[in-house]
């Protein structure tokens, strides 16, 4: 049998906050473990880093993850791939923002940096069941690592820098409407980074499916070999992914794995 390797998203993917989904359905729970009892490969494909992965996606037993939109691939617990910002770059950017009054987050793979002053910002991470113990108020910026910027801007000139900054080359995710950002390093995406792993593991890209519902997941929907996009995503994710599957709140994920005969057609 051909073996797998499958790439899922979280937020509107494998749950969906939004919607009153919270958790990871108990059908998708049964269809992970029966991919992975016969013999396929299972990864998170996320923006967030691990550290706001909460126990319920911890304890699915996933062989890996692909992070902070790209910028960090962990196999077995160990680090394979990792695009951090340059210190020099992160402290100039961090002084910027606290000179406009921007409120930011940096994102490392098991710990998140935000001063406490940003309430705003712990109360969207809460609202994502992100684990605030793994959030770091009290931090020196010279010696953490950033792999991911989260912003949330309150005027035009703080927008607008930010998103200048995706013409000096730095990748940019913009969540229209809230005034909130990511930022990685240039060249990072979520499926520039699952074609390094599938060359590291010596996989074939046409053993690849992805599933997501959101911007950062176009370009991985559009590397693997199967791009499949959720019912509830973005009408620009449906038009990139090779199929549209149902919503996350109906079951799309474990719907469309039984069409594809890779779990049992009854759960």
């Amino acid at each position: 049998m051909k073996q797998y390797i499958l790439f899922f998203d979280i937020d509107g993917t494998l749950f969906d906050c939004a919607h009153g989904l919270n958790h990871v359905s108990q059908k998708l729970k049964t269809a992970l473990c029966q991919l992975r009892n016969n013999g396929h490969l299972c990864f998170i494909a996320s923006g967030r880093p691990y550290a706001y992965l909460n126990e319920e996606i911890r304890n699915l037993d996933f062989d890996g993850f692909v992070l902070c939109n790209g910028a960090i691939v962990l196999k077995d617990n160990k680090v394979l791939l990792s695009h951090y910002f340059d210190k020099k770059v992160i402290s100039k950017i961090v002084k910027d923002l606290n000179q406009m009054d921007a409120a930011y987050c940096l994102d490392d793979i098991y710990e998140g940096y935000c001063p406490k002053k940003f309430k705003g910002m712990y109360d969207m991470l809460e609202s994502f069941e992100v684990p605030l113990e793994h959030i770091i108020s009290d931090y020196d910026l010279e010696s953490v690592n950033v792999a991911k910027i989260e912003v949330k801007t309150f005027d035009d000139q703080s927008t607008n820098y930010i998103r200048n900054l995706a013409k000096e080359g730095y990748e940019l995710l913009e969540y229209k409407g809230f005034n909130s950002f990511e930022i990685n390093c240039p060249g990072v995406s979520k499926g520039k980074a699952i074609l390094e792993l599938l060359n590291m593991l010596n996989i074939p890209v046409e053993n690849s499916i992805a599933f997501g519902d959101g911007e950062n997941d176009i370009e991985m929907l559009q590397s693997v070999g199967c791009g499949i996009a959720m019912g509830n995503a973005l009408p620009s994710v449906k038009e990139a992914a090779d199929r549209v599957t149902e919503t996350c709140v109906e079951e799309g994920i474990v719907k469309e794995l039984q069409r594809m005969s890779l779990i049992e057609e009854e759960i």
